[in-house]
């Protein structure tokens, strides 16, 4: 995994995944909250 220019990271474990804070914050995602990733 490249790192360079990254601002942060997010941690995959089984089916979830950890958000930081910060981006948790400026995108007003709270607990319970469904969320879509695509690549």
């Amino acid at each position: 995994m490249r790192s360079e220019g990254v601002d942060s990271e997010s941690k995959v474990s089984g089916n979830q995944a950890t958000i930081p804070v910060r981006i948790r914050r400026a995108l007003d995602i709270d607990d319970g909250d469904t969320l879509r990733l695509s690549c």
